[in-house]
């Protein structure tokens, strides 16, 4: 087992595949490199940590009172089913079946402002909803998937589901995963990722991504 050491102002990535717990305030860290380690998700790590900044209180821990749980099944204005999984078992299959492709969504592929590479976005209901409103904060159950694509097609997805009542990184399940088959290559499951909220806190409640 090798180690990589980093450094950052702060940072925590939570439940990664084949790594143990990483976190450092304003200091260098260790992070122990196992045998099965996914080179993709140290390319994603290294990126993330180039982007990262402050950290909240509590963030990058998955809540203890069960926000990662499910968000409720919602229904837009048309009755379609708009609800996406919040734990990474359900949510793999359902990112797998390609059910959020009813959703509003970006007209096509195009490189990320951040460090996703290629990528295109889709909302749901209750996202579009608050989104077109103008508001600044989203209703429990408001998701958008953003498809991870390379030149050789899709190859991954990064999830965002409001899983609380507040406007804080815990009340967000954040999940990344690099691979349409292989549920294990995971680098992001959690409430309150520091990796992914240090990005996204400069969004309207932690939403960057502009409706198409």
């Amino acid at each position: 087992m090798g180690v990589i050491v980093a450094f950052c102002a702060t940072v925590h990535a939570h439940s990664l595949t084949g790594v143990g717990s990483l976190s450092g305030v304003g200091r260098y860290f260790a992070v122990p490199i196992h045998r099965h380690f996914k080179p993709r998700i140290l390319l994603f790590l290294l990126a993330s940590l180039a982007a990262c900044g402050s950290d909240e209180p509590g963030s990058g821990e998955a809540d203890a009172s069960g926000q990662a749980s499910d968000a409720s099944a919602r229904s837009d204005a048309n009755g379609a089913f708009e609800a996406v999984p919040s734990n990474a078992n359900a949510l793999f299959a359902y990112l797998q079946a390609r059910s959020y492709e009813g959703f509003a969504a970006e007209p096509a592929v195009h490189a990320s402002t951040g460090p996703h590479g290629q990528v295109r976005s889709f909302f749901n209901a209750s996202l579009v909803a608050t989104l077109t409103a103008n508001g600044s904060d989203h209703a429990v159950g408001a998701a958008t998937v953003k498809e991870l694509h390379s030149n050789e097609g899709l190859e991954g997805w990064a999830v965002m589901v409001k899983t609380g009542d507040g406007t804080s990184a815990s009340d967000w399940y954040f999940y990344e995963v690099f691979s349409t088959t292989d549920s294990s290559e995971i680098a992001v499951d959690g409430n309150g990722v520091a990796s992914c909220a240090n990005c996204h806190r400069g969004g309207t409640d932690f939403i960057l991504t502009k409706l198409p």
